[in-house]
């Protein structure tokens, strides 16, 4: 594997790098599925899948949905673009309360899954399983992307082999 002239540290960070950008595109896959085959429900209804209202819990009508969640692909795109090239999008300071909007987003939607399979079976937003599945779905790329901006240092997008040698010939002098 090429360092693309960023020392060895970017050997590992290209490895980490793949492997969330891995996970980011599968997920990301998952949610446009859900996108395109409710659509199709609408267009022409197939048997064999889920009827067009079990992927909508009523929350808001298709068409504001529908620009949601082309709006959120969007996003994921960019997400998983800056995660290929190793770059941060979110300022540190901003990580942690990223993480923690994630992590109650994700409680919220299993309690959620819970509440529409046991005690509130025939509520139409607890019980709305298809999208509280996507919800975890979208939890889980949220998290995924938090631990990377967490994680990963920014590369000098300039840097070159020669830059590395340097750098470790000055940090050798101290």
């Amino acid at each position: 594997m090429a360092s693309h002239g960023f020392g060895a540290h970017a050997v590992r960070m290209h490895s980490t790098n793949r492997n969330t950008t891995t996970y980011l595109v599968g997920l990301s896959a998952l949610f446009v599925g859900r996108v395109v085959v409710q659509f199709v429900q609408l267009v022409h209804e197939f048997d064999w899948l889920p009827p067009f209202v079990a992927w909508q819990s009523g929350a808001l009508p298709y068409p504001a949905l529908i620009v949601f969640q082309v709006g959120i692909v969007v996003v994921q795109i960019g997400i998983i673009k800056s995660v290929m090239t190793g770059r941060r999008i979110l300022p540190p300071n901003l990580v942690p309360a990223l993480a923690c909007c994630g992590f109650v987003y994700l409680g919220v939607m299993v309690v959620r899954l819970i509440a529409g399979l046991t005690f509130a079976d025939g509520d139409s937003w607890l019980d709305a399983r298809l999208p509280t599945l996507f919800h975890l779905v979208l939890a889980g790329f949220l998290l995924i992307w938090v631990r990377h901006e967490s994680t990963t240092t920014a590369l000098r997008p300039t840097a070159t082999a020669d830059d590395d040698h340097r750098l470790d010939t000055d940090v050798g002098a101290q």
